[in-house]
């Protein structure tokens, strides 16, 4: 996936660091050192055409992109891949597609929207980011 440009990076990169400690981080002790060795090279194609996918069905959304949007980006997507490293299913063209990952993004965005709609009925205020603002 050489040359893709994120819609929107903040976005981008929320889902696929989420995918990546999803697979590479989660349940067990981490031991690959190698940049390049397969098993993180397969994490890395898996999350980029993941990211790919909601950075664009993001774009089409009316989601606004605030802390908590980028956070539950990251955190769902860490509990959606958990424990599903690709090695045990190797990467191949049919789950390496950004379309593939669709439904699932679709369904990871509609609970963020009631998320926020839970806090806007609540009247709570979503916070300032910790580190840069978004779009930063």
């Amino acid at each position: 996936m050489p040359g893709y440009v994120p819609i929107d990076k903040d976005i981008f990169m929320a889902a696929y660091l989420g995918a990546s400690a999803g697979m590479g981080m989660s349940g067990r002790w981490v031991t690959d050192q190698a940049s390049v060795s397969p098993n993180n090279t397969a994490i890395t194609a898996v999350a980029g055409a993941y990211a790919i996918s909601v950075d664009a069905e993001f774009a089409a959304e009316a989601l606004p992109n605030n802390c908590i949007t980028l956070e539950a980006i990251k955190l769902y997507t860490m509990a959606v891949f958990q424990e599903r490293n690709p090695n045990q299913v190797p990467p191949t063209s049919a789950n390496v597609l950004p379309a593939n990952f669709t439904p699932v993004v679709k369904s990871i965005l509609s609970t963020i929207a009631a998320d926020l709609a839970y806090f806007a009925a609540q009247g709570i205020s979503i916070p300032s980011c910790c580190c840069n603002p978004p779009g930063g």
